[in-house]
C-alpha cells in the first residue's frame, strides 16, 4: 500500500501486477491497471504515490500523468537479480533516510541498499546502488519500528 494509503499493488504467480486505487467519492477500491511482468515475485515496494519498485530485479515503475498508467521506467542491474526470494523479507523503503533495502537470493542473502534522488527537472526519482552485502545464509528477517530497522539471523537446528 502506498504511503498515502490510496493505492495498492498486488503481485502473484500469474506474473501480473494489479494496481488498485481508492476512490474517495465512493469509498471503495477500484481496479485501475494490469501490468504484465516477465517473472512473478512477492516484492512490490512503493517509494511514493507515483513510483514503486518490483523485484526480482530492481525494476522502477513510474506513473505517467498523460496515460494515467504506471510504466516501467528502468531497472538497475544488481547481484543475484532475477532470483526468487522469501516473502518473509519484503523490499522496504525508508522515507526518512531515502533508502531502499531488498533481498535478492534464495540460497543466501544478497542485501542491496539503494539511495534515491529526485530530479525535479524531469520529475523522476532515480536510484543508485549504494552497497551490496553478501550474508552467505538465507535465514535473515527484519522488523521495522519507528523508522529503525532490525535485521536478525535466525538459525534452525
Amino acid at each position: 500500500m502506498s504511503k498515502e494509503q490510496n493505492k495498492v499493488i498486488s503481485c502473484g504467480y500469474d506474473s501480473l501486477l494489479l494496481v488498485i486505487e481508492y476512490q474517495q467519492h465512493s469509498s471503495i477500491f477500484v481496479f485501475k491497471q494490469k501490468i504484465y511482468v516477465d517473472q512473478w515475485d512477492y516484492r512490490v515496494c512503493f517509494i511514493n504515490n507515483h513510483v514503486f519498485t518490483f523485484q526480482p530485479s530492481f525494476q522502477i515503475y513510474t506513473f505517467d500523468q498523460q496515460t494515467q498508467q504506471y510504466i516501467k521506467y528502468y531497472n538497475i542491474p544488481v547481484k543475484s537479480g532475477g532470483q526468487l526470494c522469501s516473502s518473509l523479507f519484503p523490499s522496504i523503503f525508508n522515507h526518512i533516510k531515502i533508502l531502499s533495502l531488498s533481498k535478492m537470493d534464495v540460497t543466501q542473502i544478497q542485501l542491496n541498499l539503494f539511495k534515491s534522488k529526485m530530479n525535479k527537472e524531469v520529475n523522476h526519482t532515480f536510484f543508485q546502488l549504494e552497497q551490496s552485502i553478501n550474508c552467505k545464509v538465507d535465514h535473515y528477517y527484519y522488523q521495522c519500528f519507528k523508522n529503525k530497522l532490525l535485521i536478525k539471523q535466525i538459525t534452525f537446528n
